[in-house]
């Protein structure tokens, strides 16, 4: 269904995958491929919760030129 939205979201290492897919750098995880550019537009939003990256210097928000503008990034 190419029109078909999607929601994102994770929690804690969670948080971490939807980094990869978003393509924000994460220290010490060399794995994963960010998401192909031409699907971001079937991505209506981001949530991720608790996200580890905070930590290690990563922004979801700020990093992520793919999905940083529909995205929201909680501690907790």
């Amino acid at each position: 269904c190419p029109n078909t939205k999607l929601v994102l979201g994770g929690y804690s290492q969670g948080a971490d995958v939807i980094d990869i897919v978003a393509g924000v750098p994460l220290a010490g995880i060399s794995f994963g491929s960010p998401l192909p550019a031409e699907y971001a537009d079937n991505i209506a939003a981001v949530a991720v919760f608790g996200n580890v990256a905070n930590r290690s210097g990563g922004s979801l928000t700020t990093q992520s030129a793919l999905l940083g503008a529909k995205a929201i990034d909680l501690c907790n």
